[in-house]
């Protein structure tokens, strides 16, 4: 049975490969490779392969056996401090390195390039999440932060001028005043007499 190895493009029959130490133990690890990073994984192993030369199975396997303890424990330690890397940050770095492989200085030498985009990654989410921490503590959530820089949102509106009443109105107020006070004076002039009246009588 003739297998061809996915990052250095070489063929070679299954049982020769069983019997070989190297290629036996790439297989290995490939077979403890997350199973939904391999693709990746083994497109990044290409990066490593010498321009004119085949990646050999001894290559592949120690590359392999760096990278799988990592991506298993979904950490790193780069520069002296260990950095969270779960699966989503792994295809993130991995797809990086591979679709800049025209700006690389290939062959690879190590997984230093990789393993820096996976510390910037965190770091830049750690800011992400301080800068929101600070900005809830202060009051400067997003919507404060819209509003101071556009003024407008916080201004009510300005209301029209009011306009006086119409004259039909002022006149129908007035007539009601006067009918009003015309009507209270014969009452009380009437009551006033008929009171002076009941005085009188002995």
């Amino acid at each position: 049975m003739l297998l061809r190895c996915p990052a250095c493009g070489a063929g070679n029959s299954l049982d020769v490969l069983i019997a070989h130490d190297d290629a036996r133990a790439a297989m290995k690890a490939a077979l403890e490779l997350d199973a939904g990073l391999g693709t990746l994984v083994f497109q990044y192993l290409g990066l490593f392969r010498p321009g004119k030369s085949a990646l050999g199975w001894g290559k592949v396997a120690a590359l392999l056996g760096e990278l799988n303890p990592m991506i298993a424990a979904a950490q790193i330690q780069r520069d002296g401090q260990i950095h969270p890397a779960p699966r989503e940050i792994w295809k993130l770095a991995l797809a990086t390195v591979v679709s800049t492989r025209s700006t690389l200085n290939l062959p690879l030498r190590s997984h230093g390039y990789l393993l820096g985009i996976i510390a910037n990654t965190h770091k830049q989410q750690g800011k992400r999440l301080e800068d929101q921490s600070d900005m809830a503590r202060s009051g400067n959530t997003p919507v404060a932060a819209g509003a101071a820089a556009r003024p407008e949102m916080t201004r009510l509106p300005e209301l029209p001028p009011r306009k006086g009443a119409p004259d039909e109105f002022k006149n129908l107020v007035k007539s009601r005043k006067k009918g009003s006070s015309d009507v209270s004076t014969e009452p009380a002039s009437t009551g006033t007499a008929a009171a002076a009246a009941d005085t009188a009588t002995p």
